[in-house]
């Protein structure tokens, strides 16, 4: 988090944009589409047949314009669609970047295009990605719902919050993520809850708080036994506890993964075992 957003000159950033496009989103998708599909060599459009090309589907079957209507120059004809671009809604954002993939004939292009828009998509937290060839949300709702609610619960102390905010500060940095330190800092949320609703010594480990859960609380061990499996995964996987042995590399899908059930499991704590500790 910025210090602008730390002492509240700022806004915060939400950790997913999902029904907005900010302009760092905007901009890097627009520069996708300059540099992979939209560029030309030549002044006149029809001296660029694959521009040219592209340039009659959009007219004919996106916008829904008569054919002679198409500039014949070709920055012209750029400036014209950015125009659209920056004007529209931010889900006719989306429209415009699938129908445009969707009728590349070229294969490779079509997966070139694809890979720059993902790796913009992930870098601005946005809640969807292009897979074959269609945009597809990665988030639901609930996702969300459960983040912000351990974040924002008062009845979670400040050393569990702060946990949750430093893996949604990692996983959210848009320049140096930092994947593995968000997961570590999500089991480390769990793991501090527990040692504050479960008794005895207040330094235990997660796993050593689990098998005291199974003994006194009424938790049905199913869900103990999912949540020492994730216990296990963090010391075990990509070097998030430990120094790495595997050669693995945990991503935004895993660190994302780990804060919504990290955060889920912190919620659940506190509703179970909140009214009596």
């Amino acid at each position: 988090m910025l210090f602008s957003e730390r002492h509240g000159f700022k806004e915060p950033r939400k950790i997913i944009q999902k029904e907005s496009m900010d302009a760092a989103l905007i901009n890097g998708l627009w520069n996708c589409l300059i540099t992979k599909q939209l560029y030309f060599q030549n002044y006149y459009l029809f001296k660029e047949p694959r521009l040219k090309s592209l340039a009659v589907s959009l007219w004919s079957n996106y916008f829904k314009n008569t054919l002679d209507s198409i500039p014949e120059k070709c920055d012209v004809l750029v400036d014209s669609l950015k125009k659209h671009f920056y004007s529209s809604p931010w889900y006719e954002k989306y429209d415009f970047i699938e129908f445009i993939i969707k009728n590349e004939e070229t294969e490779y292009k079509k997966r070139n295009l694809t890979q720059e828009c993902n790796k913009i998509l992930e870098r601005e937290m946005s809640a969807f990605r292009i897979i074959e060839n269609q945009i597809v949300s990665i988030t639901e709702e609930q996702e969300m719902i459960s983040i912000e609610s351990a974040l924002n619960d008062k009845s979670i102390d400040s050393s569990t919050k702060e946990h949750l905010s430093n893996a949604l500060e990692k996983l959210s940095d848009r320049v140096n993520p930092d994947y593995r330190n968000s997961i570590k800092e999500s089991i480390s949320a769990v793991e501090g809850i527990c040692n504050i609703l479960v008794p005895g010594d207040s330094s235990k480990t997660l796993g050593k708080c689990i098998k005291q859960l199974k003994i006194e609380k009424d938790i049905h061990p199913s869900l103990l036994e999912g949540l020492s499996k994730i216990y296990g995964y963090t010391s075990d996987f990509g070097g998030i506890r430990h120094a790495s042995t595997d050669g693995k590399k945990v991503d935004f899908d895993d660190a994302k993964l780990m804060l919504v059930l990290c955060s889920a499991f912190v919620n659940y704590l506190i509703g179970k075992l909140g009214k009596t500790s």
